[in-house]
């Protein structure tokens, strides 16, 4: 008999991980939308189509993102925390190669 290693399941489930995602985005989205129909912004259609591209890639990096964290789910609060900061302290690199 041989025993198998329980498969656990991620702390957060990727449904509810997604829904999230899909939550804060689409809010965002009607803030910033909000916020540039108020301070009468010109060009608002312009305007709402880069809205929306930005939102699905901040949707789509965000997924990106759970899916890297739930690699360190089972793993001690500090290599959680490490694990966190280490795509936001390589993004400035990435920013300043397209810039440049």
């Amino acid at each position: 008999m041989q025993l198998r290693p329980k498969k656990r399941s991620p702390l957060v489930s990727p449904q509810i991980a997604f829904l999230t995602i899909i939550g804060f985005w689409i809010f965002h989205a009607l803030v910033v939308s909000l916020r540039a129909s108020v301070m009468d912004f010109p060009t608002q259609e312009e305007l709402a189509g880069r809205r929306v591209i930005a939102t699905i890639a901040g949707i789509i990096l965000t997924w990106l993102l759970y899916l890297f964290l739930r690699l360190f789910d089972r793993k001690p609060l500090s290599v959680r925390v490490a694990a966190a900061f280490f795509p936001l302290s390589q993004s400035p690199c990435f920013l300043r190669g397209s810039i440049i």
